[in-house]
């Protein structure tokens, strides 16, 4: 098995890392545009099966790279995603992509055309987070209520460093991304438009104590393909604090992406704000963290209510040296991407998470999460009997 891992970030080397572990893994080869982000991953090896090509996989040259692949793994930004998967395909190259773009739909058709597979959005959230609603959807008779809270948090201990009460292990345009865009969710059965950081809410974890959320655009593919629910909202979850400090960044245009001109210097405020912001914001090297996922799903189960409650907690793994939330996103397309090759996962064009991890596979893909000591715990319980 040769697998392609197209980016060479810390949710790639999580992939990469544990890939490498397996026997029926012959070749892993990581692609990044510097030779500074491939160097550092390569000294991660720890059998020699992990090489590197300093190629742009977004570029149309990339193609004939990736013929020489069995699956390929999507770990680049945001708007690279898209034209890459279109090389992948005309390659001929299945991929599972830890990231989303609603332009990633357009590429249904060519997918199913060159008979390969696209699982979108494949990592903690979007992705696991997926899985979980996607197998309460399929386990009720009509569902009626879908929230998602989720949160790479910083340990409490790291927090005094930042002004934002908040420092974190992700892309930092896609963390400040969060506070700053419209969200989409579903009410009463309608889909709409919400101001960013609205609806702010506290919740309590016995481990965790109390922490806040608010709604983001995290919704993904969901939003399509969740038929007849009355309410969707996906939130984003922090330390408490650092809403209120988003809200007057936010409310000052420091997050604001449109370009302006300063003494004679063309930028846009987000940029300027983020050359000051980013060794406050980014953890440093060996800061610990945590994911937590929370997935509350409500609807009838013959005459019952029935509420399906998903829980996902995972920190820094100090012995392997990885975020939390390099292993929550980067382990989920690592597994895909076995079960691609392995003929586990059929389906082909486009393929949302929902849509895939049922039955047997959702339990499959459980005992690998479990296996890997991501804790995940899950609870059914009876609201109310229905009413007629």
């Amino acid at each position: 098995m040769r697998v392609l891992i197209m980016g060479s970030g810390k949710m790639a080397l999580a992939s990469a890392l544990d890939l490498e572990k397996d026997d029926m893994v012959e070749k892993i080869t990581i692609t990044a545009r510097t030779q500074e982000s491939l160097d550092s991953i390569l000294m991660r090896s720890r059998t020699g099966k992990i090489d590197a090509a300093k190629v742009d996989c977004a570029e149309s040259s990339s193609v004939d790279l990736m013929k020489k692949y069995d699956v390929g793994i999507g770990a680049l930004p945001h708007p690279a995603s898209p034209p890459a998967l279109r090389n992948a395909i005309k390659a001929g190259l299945s991929v599972v992509d830890m990231v989303f773009e609603e332009d990633q739909w357009k590429l249904n058709g060519d997918a199913k055309k060159a008979g390969v597979t696209i699982i979108p959005g494949f990592g903690v959230h979007p992705g696991i987070a997926n899985v979980f609603v996607g197998h309460a959807y399929n386990e009720l008779d009509k569902t009626e209520r879908v929230v998602i809270r989720c949160g790479g948090l910083p340990d409490p201990s790291v927090l005094p460093k930042s002004p934002l009460n908040h420092r974190t292990a992700f892309n930092i345009y896609s963390a400040l991304g969060e506070y700053a865009k419209e969200a989409q969710v579903i009410e009463n059965g309608e889909l709409k438009v919400v101001e960013p950081l609205t609806e702010v809410e506290r919740i309590h974890h016995p481990k965790l104590g109390e922490m806040e959320c608010f709604i983001t655009g995290t919704g993904a593919t969901l939003l399509r393909t969740l038929k007849g629910v009355r309410e969707f909202k996906s939130k984003t979850i922090r330390w408490p604090g650092n809403v209120e400090r988003m809200k007057l960044l936010l409310k000052c245009g420091l997050l604001d992406d449109k370009e302006v001109e300063i003494n004679g210097l063309k930028t846009t405020p987000l940029k300027m704000f983020v050359s000051i912001i980013y060794p406050k914001m980014i953890l440093g090297e060996k800061e610990k963290e945590l994911t937590y996922l929370e997935v509350e799903v409500e609807g009838y189960k013959g005459e019952a209510m029935k509420r399906c409650k998903y829980e996902l907690l995972d920190f820094y793994d100090e012995k392997d040296d990885l975020t939390s939330m390099a292993r929550t996103t980067g382990f989920p397309p690592a597994i895909a991407a076995r079960m691609i090759v392995k003929g586990q996962i059929e389906q082909k064009g486009l393929v949302p998470p929902e849509k895939i991890f049922l039955k047997e596979k959702f339990d499959y893909l459980m005992k690998e999460l479990a296996r890997r000591g991501i804790s995940i715990k899950i609870v059914e319980t009876t609201v109310q009997e229905k009413n007629f």
